[in-house]
């Protein structure tokens, strides 16, 4: 659900008195700030137990997105292997005899096309979050940016859970793929 929406609900649930805001800190390493939606006329006791144990699970969760995220890496590098591909690297930086960098950005899947004379770049999005047409943006500046420091035919790709339909929409005219979850 977008958060403008989310937003809009609670202030209205607010003004009624129908919902309150309980913040607190996510037992996590990063110390996250979470803010929870409470029901006003819900027992106090049972708010802060949900509370307690989802901001638990959510620290859990901060705490291992990285090494998610690197899974999520290594399974579209090892099916990009299994589809032929060759030269494949995971979170490229760098490139070339002098080493010449991305500036702070990286690429998530870089691998020389089994068929084609290219190597396709591949962002891999790991989260629950939809991805966004900034983000799709960002994604193909970065392999612009590669493809002309270091040279190379490179044409980018994009794996990930949900993409919002404008994001669909500027991926087909940009023409860059994009597989997505079939789970739900």
């Amino acid at each position: 659900m977008p958060s403008k929406v989310v937003d809009s609900v609670c202030k209205d649930l607010r003004a009624r008195g129908q919902a309150h805001l309980l913040s607190c800190r996510a037992p996590s390493i990063n110390k996250k700030e979470l803010t929870f939606i409470c029901d006003s006329n819900a027992d106090k006791r049972w708010i802060d137990r949900v509370v307690v144990e989802k901001a638990r699970l959510l620290g859990q969760h901060y705490d291992l997105s990285g090494e998610v995220g690197h899974h999520g890496e290594y399974l579209v590098a090892s099916c990009c292997e299994q589809l032929g591909y060759s030269e494949i690297e995971i979170r490229k930086e760098k490139h070339g005899p002098r080493s010449i960098g991305l500036q702070r950005r990286e690429i998530d899947i870089f691998a020389r096309h089994p068929f084609a004379e290219y190597y396709q770049t591949v962002e891999v999005k790991n989260r629950r979050q939809s991805v966004n047409v900034d983000q799709l943006l960002y994604f193909k500046q970065t392999t612009e940016m590669a493809a002309s420091r270091w040279a190379l035919d490179l044409r980018p790709a994009l794996v990930a859970p949900f993409t919002f339909a404008t994001t669909m929409e500027r991926a087909a005219a940009e023409n860059i793929p994009i597989a997505l979850s079939t789970a739900v």
